[in-house]
């Protein structure tokens, strides 16, 4: 009785570990169905095989090199590399050699062998634009689709688009700090005469000098004592909000907000930046080259800072699997799943979970996990074109054929296109299913706007000992009086430079903005012809005389000091900054041709023909400025 007991125990122990959770380890291996994993040391076996496709290059063995690159790209799909960037970047350079040679048909091929190596990648796009350039110099529109491509590819890698959104950050915020100091002395050098005739109506005239020497000396003052100059921004605005016009009035509500939210503009281009090289570089990185080595220890170091950092596990289970270290993949694998809390990346996640189950020969597990991953996205061809493959595998032809259906339904481009590649390899047999994009983005972009060291040294290298709200206070308040300011605007009665002489004339904004105001003087004299001395008339014809050829002077070179600069003096302030603005932002790409946050990959850091161009077409514009601002008669 007891031996049949014994029996029974072991028949019920066989068929529950028959039936094990698809999250355990308990099923049994089943090797008919294993894949065949990876072997090891694959990037020194591609190492080798480049060592070998260099010395056919020196020996002019033009087969030969062609033979290597197809086993380079052999070996890349069977380790599961998607992209090896820099054996893409290295064929570049070759090509770009080829082209200056002459040898455009063999720079063409060595493109071609590129892409096949490192698919997507940005440089390979921008090498066929230079290469078509060179091929028909007059076909405009193939370098202009190249470089379309490249910028669509550059938008699509992870690491670029988020150097790229941080480059353009700090470039925006440059230009625009640039720009409000310009627009700063703009309104001074415009209202200026203005601000003094106040002064003179609020202070006896001995004062007025001494007054207007102090408050030069205190806006100096900050430029030595750490508190910087972009604080002056704000209360110097409010003092000449009343003589602004309209366009004025906008633009400086804009400089306010601009400089209220630069700390925490400074911090979201740390964080991008950080994103682009950091934890979330080594995601992208490890997701496309499961042997890179650097990315997997910063990926193995945030998971074990985050135990419920599931996007890292999955990363990081799908790289594992790819080297053949499918035990770990599939427990990383089944903790990421298990907690994915998106369900496009959980049926990702499932897929591959699944891929490793069929790489140990887990048949049952694999289907439940396929399954699972056809519930959540019914519409994706591939898990159930691995499903397909494990049925095929398993000798099960009418669930086999069933599933392939279902695949090619929703696919069949794709499905042919894998169908084509029978190798049973971990990393070829089966298809692995990408991660969303977004998700990585948006892991970016959380805490975007968090403190940050990098930010917090900047600030403190322009203000001082102020704290960064100290910003948002200052534009607050700017914004706050910038309303009381054109609530009260009718109640205000202000001094403004005579058109013909520059002397002081009142003006009541009830009236609306002036238009050329006259003295009282100028109103007797010129106006109302009110008999008068010769001699008192001959003086003041001399004095407008005399003004009038400054104030001519003051513009003309007002319109050669800078780009924009006179225009902005002149009263048509959108029209300076978008020019000082275009010539900014081209000298910058000038002096630094790949962004402030360069590349990893460029091949040389050149500028390109169009920046020159539009200097160009910014020169002529500022000249063209320069020649009317010479030409005008009269003063505006």
């Amino acid at each position: 009785m007891t031996r049949w007991l014994g029996v029974l125990a072991v028949f019920l122990c066989t068929a529950t570990v028959a039936h094990a959770d698809v999250n355990g380890f308990s099923e049994p291996e089943v090797p008919s169905i294993t894949l065949v994993e990876p072997t090891a040391r694959g990037l020194e076996r591609i190492a080798g095989v480049w060592a070998r496709r260099r010395q056919a290059l020196e020996r002019g063995d033009a087969a030969g090199v062609d033979s290597l690159l197809d086993e380079v790209v052999s070996l890349r799909r069977e380790l599961g590399i998607q992209r090896l960037d820099a054996l893409g970047v290295a064929l570049v350079r070759e090509a770009d050699a080829l082209r200056r040679d002459g040898k455009l048909d063999l720079a063409g091929r060595r493109l071609d062998a590129a892409e096949r190596l490192a698919p997507g990648l940005p440089e390979i796009a921008d090498a066929r634009g230079t290469l078509a350039a060179t091929q028909a110099p007059f076909a405009v529109h193939r370098r202009l689709l190249a470089g379309i491509e490249g910028a669509r590819r550059r938008s699509q890698d992870f690491s670029r688009r988020m150097i790229q959104m941080s480059d353009a950050t700090l470039s925006a915020l440059i230009i625009g700090a640039a720009l409000a100091l310009l627009f700063l002395v703009a309104q001074l050098a415009r209202y200026g005469v203005h601000l003094y005739h106040d002064l003179g109506r609020a202070f006896p005239s001995v004062l007025r000098p001494l007054l207007v020497a102090s408050l030069a000396l205190l806006a100096v003052l900050p430029l030595f004592y750490g508190f910087g100059p972009f604080l002056l921004v704000s209360p110097v605005l409010i003092v000449l909000w009343a003589y602004q016009g309209a366009t004025e009035r906008i633009l400086s509500v804009v400089f306010a907000v601009g400089l209220a939210g630069s700390p925490w503009a400074l911090r979201a281009a740390d964080r991008l930046s950080e994103a682009g090289t950091g934890v979330g570089q080594a995601l992208h990185a490890l997701s496309i080259n499961p042997l890179d080595e650097r990315a997997e220890a910063q990926v193995r170091e945030a998971v074990a800072a985050d135990e419920t950092d599931w996007y890292a596990q999955a990363v990081l289970g799908v790289a594992l699997k790819r080297q053949g270290k499918a035990r770990e993949a599939a427990r990383l694998l089944s903790d990421a799943a298990r907690v994915a809390n998106d369900d496009d990346a959980a049926a990702a996640i499932w897929n591959n979970l699944g891929n490793t189950w069929f790489a140990l020969g887990r048949p049952l597990a694999a289907q439940a996990a396929y399954e699972q991953a056809t519930r959540l996205r019914r519409r994706d061809p591939i898990a159930w074109f691995n499903l397909h493959r494990l049925h095929q595998r398993s000798r099960q032809m009418p669930e086999s054929e069933a599933a392939l259906a279902k695949a090619s339904a929703s696919s069949a481009t794709r499905v042919s296109d894998w169908n084509g590649d029978d190798d049973t390899g971990v990393n070829r047999f089966v298809v692995d299913a990408p991660l969303p994009d977004g998700l990585l983005v948006s892991r970016a972009l959380d805490g975007l706007f968090r403190p940050s060291a990098f930010a917090h040294r900047v600030w403190q290298d322009f203000a001082g000992p102020l704290p960064e709200v100290a910003a948002a206070a200052s534009g607050g308040a700017a914004l706050l009086a910038f309303v009381l300011l054109f609530m009260l605007r009718e109640r205000f009665s202000l001094s403004w430079p005579c058109a013909r002489c520059g002397q002081q004339a009142t003006v009541h904004l009830s009236q609306g903005r002036p238009d050329g105001p006259v003295c009282t003087q100028c109103d007797s004299l010129f106006v109302r012809n009110v008999p008068t001395d010769r001699r008192t008339r001959f003086e003041k014809e001399s004095q407008i005389g005399r003004h009038q050829v400054v104030k001519a002077w003051a513009r003309r070179i007002a319109a050669i000091v800078l780009p924009g600069f006179g225009p902005l003096t002149d009263g048509r302030p959108l029209r300076g900054l978008l020019l000082a603005g275009l010539a900014g932002w081209l000298l910058l790409r000038v002096w630094l041709p790949g962004g402030l946050l360069h590349e990893p990959f460029a091949p040389r850091l050149v500028v390109e023909t169009w920046v020159y161009v539009g200097l160009g077409l910014v020169a002529v514009a500022w000249l063209a400025t320069v020649v009317q601002t010479f030409r005008t008669k009269g003063v505006h």
